[in-house]
């Protein structure tokens, strides 16, 4: 009697195959889970005997997409014994591709990532660029999207959808969408160009638009500088590589320009005199500037005889001091 209920026949198929599908997915199941044990009781501690790291990030990156595999095969292979029908059995199929590719992207995904983390992040460590440094979060983001992208574009030819005309429908979005953030395209151009080029590191003192500041950070966007006030100027890096700048930092002094102004009926000994001694405070304070400093009766202006004075500052970074000092 059990035999002739084995062979009951349900919807195209046999008790027996239905038994038979059910029996090989949850062996599938089994299988996975006794994979996993042989991955972390065997597999693991045959890799952490040997000396090189490699070994164990392969076993990190394929451990859960095999395991996985395992049961979509399972799965296949379960329904595969049923006979279904062509549109059912059809979807079944498209559904199992989707799965491995979704596996398939999740494992170099892994595989990418992994090499990032192990390989090329400690390699940027020892370099003195902060190029890389900048730039791998972003391969890192690059590369998920890129994966991502590609599985979508084989999910849907899977299912039946155009996928020339989705690649031209990007491309097409892709213009429109570089047009409108042209902008950011400029400035994440410009930090690149910042960072290779080197037209100013960090803490380098800096001048831009007649505003000056320390350099605190350089990102893709913006570069931040701590002016001289205490307030921080945020500055697009399209504008800092399109625009005059200057490196205070780079020539290690400050050059110090101004006016002192005596008035009209001054006499010629007093004008005299008056130069000689602003050029005595230049050279007692020879500690914090250089000698080639000069002082001279510059110009009739238009309230005063503008005597003119011009000197370095040896130390950029205490320029304000320097000049406070000598006023």
């Amino acid at each position: 009697m059990a035999l002739e209920f084995l062979n009951n026949v349900y919807y195209g198929n046999t008790v027996l195959q239905y038994l038979t599908s059910i029996l090989i997915i949850i062996g599938a199941l089994v299988a996975g889970k006794l994979l996993y044990l042989i991955f972390k009781n065997v597999i693991r501690t045959l890799t952490k005997k040997t000396e090189t790291q490699f070994d164990d990030l392969l076993v990190d990156i394929t451990e859960q997409p095999a395991i996985i595999l395992l049961a979509i095969a399972g799965y296949y292979y379960g329904y595969k014994r049923l006979t279904l029908p062509i549109n059912i059995e059809v979807f079944l199929n498209e559904i199992t591709g989707m799965m491995v590719i979704l596996v398939g992207a999740w494992f170099f995904y892994k595989l990418f990532d992994s090499l990032i983390q192990h390989y090329l992040i400690p390699y940027t460590e020892k370099t003195n660029s902060d190029l890389d440094d900048h730039l791998v979060p972003l391969l890192k983001t690059l590369l998920k999207v890129i994966i991502f992208l590609f599985a979508l574009i084989m999910i849907l030819q899977r299912f039946g959808y155009d996928v020339t005309t989705l690649v031209a429908g990007l491309g097409i979005g892709g213009l429109a969408l570089a047009f409108a953030a042209q902008d950011m395209l400029k400035n994440l151009f410009g930090g690149v160009a910042i960072l290779t080029d080197k037209p100013f590191k960090l803490k380098d003192t800096i001048r831009i638009d007649n505003r000056e500041g320390e350099v605190v950070e350089i990102g893709l966007r913006s570069t931040r500088i701590k002016t001289i006030e205490g307030t921080e100027l945020i500055v697009p890096n399209g504008k800092a590589t399109d625009t005059i700048l200057e490196n205070i930092t780079s020539v290690n002094r400050r050059r110090v320009l101004f006016s002192l102004g005596v008035v009209y009926n001054t006499s010629n000994a007093k004008l005299e005199k008056a130069v000689e001694i602003v050029k005595q405070i230049l050279k007692e304070n020879l500690e914090v500037i250089e000698d080639n400093y000069k002082v001279t009766f510059d110009n009739f202006g238009a309230y005063s005889l503008d005597i003119r004075v011009a000197y370095n500052v040896r130390d950029a970074k205490r320029a304000i001091d320097s000049k406070h000092k000598i006023n």
